[in-house]
């Protein structure tokens, strides 16, 4: 397919997330018919299997933009460098991404909204499971209070966030909805 890139240079909206699965099956797809024959017979080119990529990219730039080190920076006001901050920005990220992605084609963008908030709280388990830093990981019914818990105060949050960019003067309510 064809892909639009921009010409501009964006040193802090690009950032390099290392391994793009949108490029590994635009490059599998390219082999030689032989070698990509089994590939397209099994589906790997499907518009599923393409959004699927997609939303593992974009969850992938969502984490590196939330990574960024000036959110919490204390010398610019930066927020609480914890595991609970963390997550809340990477998922204000991805809430951004998928408010934007709302506005597209159903059957364009459904999968990419879904698997990429999937792909976050997956992590999110698996981070609980195995330990933050370093430290001992949950049981099962300690990680599930959790989650539930992580889901509830970020579902809340996300309503707030739908609800403010619906209303009148959604710059003036995300702001409120923000601060």
């Amino acid at each position: 397919g064809l892909r639009l890139r921009s010409t501009a240079a964006e040193p802090k909206v690009t950032r390099d997330i290392g391994y793009s699965v949108v490029d590994e099956l635009e490059r599998l797809e390219a082999l030689p018919w032989y070698r990509s024959l089994p590939l397209r017979l099994s589906g790997v080119f499907s518009d599923s299997n393409r959004q699927a990529a997609a939303a593992s990219d974009m969850y992938m730039h969502c984490v590196a933009q939330a990574s960024d080190d000036q959110f919490f920076a204390p010398a610019a006001g930066g927020l609480e460098d914890r595991y609970y901050r963390r997550f809340q920005t990477k998922g204000l990220h991805c809430w951004l991404c998928y408010a934007r992605l709302l506005q597209e084609p159903k059957e364009l963008s459904h999968t990419i909204r879904t698997d990429m908030m999937e792909k976050l709280w997956e992590q999110v388990t698996l981070d609980l499971s195995e330990g933050i830093d370093e430290k001992e990981g949950m049981d099962f019914v300690t990680l599930s209070k959790h989650l539930k818990d992580l889901q509830h105060g970020w579902h809340g949050f996300a309503r707030t966030m739908d609800e403010a960019l619906a209303s009148d003067d959604p710059r003036a309510e995300l702001a409120d909805a923000l601060l």
